[in-house]
């Protein structure tokens, strides 16, 4: 994405960003935005490849979802590319399933995207 639509991202009101830490240096990211009416989009989930396996991903994920709860959310939704089977197990494995819809990935349509969903519960209760 260009900077700006970054800095437009970062710059929400609704919004959350986190970065997984090692030595002062950041070695994973992910985002979360408000979705009408009740739900969170998670974002830019990454984390460096020298890092992977470890869990932080997982933690990172966790972190989104705290957020979701304290602002009230009910569920939290993402898109996930069709053949990336590490990021669907990540999700899976998070309490993710597909919601059914398929898309064409904006930034090469030749690949197609699943849309997985999580509800969550209301912050307090597990």
């Amino acid at each position: 994405m260009p900077d700006e639509r970054w800095r437009q991202r970062l710059g929400r009101p609704d919004s959350v960003s986190l970065v997984a830490t090692s030595g002062g240096r950041w070695i994973g990211l992910v985002g979360g935005f408000r979705e009408p009416p009740t739900g969170i989009h998670l974002i830019s989930m990454w984390v460096e490849p020298a890092s992977r396996g470890r869990g932080i991903a997982a933690m990172l994920v966790a972190a989104v979802l705290a957020w979701g709860r304290e602002v009230g959310a009910e569920e939290v939704r993402l898109w996930v590319a069709d053949g990336n089977d590490a990021a669907n197990a990540l999700y899976a494995g998070c309490g993710f399933s597909p919601t059914g819809t398929v898309a064409p990935l904006p930034s090469n349509p030749a690949i197609s995207e699943t849309e997985m969903r999580r509800p969550l519960s209301p912050a307090g209760l597990s």
